[in-house]
C-alpha cells in the first residue's frame, strides 16, 4: 500500500509540471515482484503521448534475468523503443518473476536483437551530462541502488562532475 501511495505521489508531481515544455524523465523501477512498476511505466508514456513529459531512460533495480527486458517491451509496445535501458552490472541475475519473463517473451523488444541494457551509472551520467540545468526529474519506485551508485559516482570521460553534483545541477 505505501509503495502504491510513493508511485500516486512521484506521478502526481510528474502530471502537475507546468505544461510550458516537456518535462526529461528518469524512471528507475523494480520490475519484478509486481506490477506497480509497468502501471507508472505506461502511465508515464501516456504523458509522452500527450506532450507532458520526455522518457529519457529506464533504469531497472532488479536481479531478475528479464526485468530489462520487459521494460523495453513496454516502450517497444508504447512506440518507444529506441529508450535507453539501463541495470546495474555485476550483479548475479535470477529468474523468478512471472510477468517479467511473460512480457519478455511473449512481445518484440530491442534486446531480444541482440542489444544490451547499459549500466546504471553510466546511462544516468549520460543522460544527466546531456541535459540542460535543472531540467530532469528522476522518479524512482524501486530500490535505491542505481540512484546510490549516480551519488557515488566520481568524474569521468561523460561529465567532469561527481554524481552529486550531476543531480545537484539537473
Amino acid at each position: 500500500m505505501i509503495h502504491r501511495i510513493k508511485i500516486l505521489i512521484l506521478l502526481y508531481f510528474a502530471i502537475t509540471i507546468p505544461l510550458k515544455a516537456q518535462v526529461p524523465i528518469i524512471l528507475d523501477a523494480d520490475l519484478d515482484s509486481d506490477v506497480d512498476d509497468v502501471g507508472a511505466l505506461a502511465m508515464l508514456h501516456t504523458l509522452e503521448d500527450n506532450q507532458r513529459i520526455n522518457i529519457l531512460g529506464v533504469v531497472v533495480t532488479s536481479d531478475d534475468i528479464d526485468a530489462a527486458a520487459c521494460a523495453a517491451a513496454i516502450n517497444t509496445y508504447y512506440g518507444r523503443p529506441d529508450i535507453p535501458i539501463a541495470v546495474e552490472k555485476g550483479v548475479a541475475l535470477r529468474s523468478f518473476s512471472k510477468y517479467t519473463k511473460t512480457l519478455a517473451t511473449t512481445f518484440p523488444h530491442p534486446l531480444k536483437e541482440g542489444r544490451q541494457p547499459e549500466d546504471a551509472t553510466q546511462l544516468y551520467r549520460r543522460l544527466l551530462a546531456n541535459s540542460p540545468d535543472n531540467s530532469v526529474i528522476i522518479i524512482s519506485i524501486g530500490h535505491l541502488t542505481n540512484v546510490r551508485n549516480l551519488l557515488e559516482s566520481k568524474p569521468d570521460d561523460i561529465s567532469p562532475l561527481d554524481g552529486k553534483e550531476l543531480i545537484k545541477k539537473r
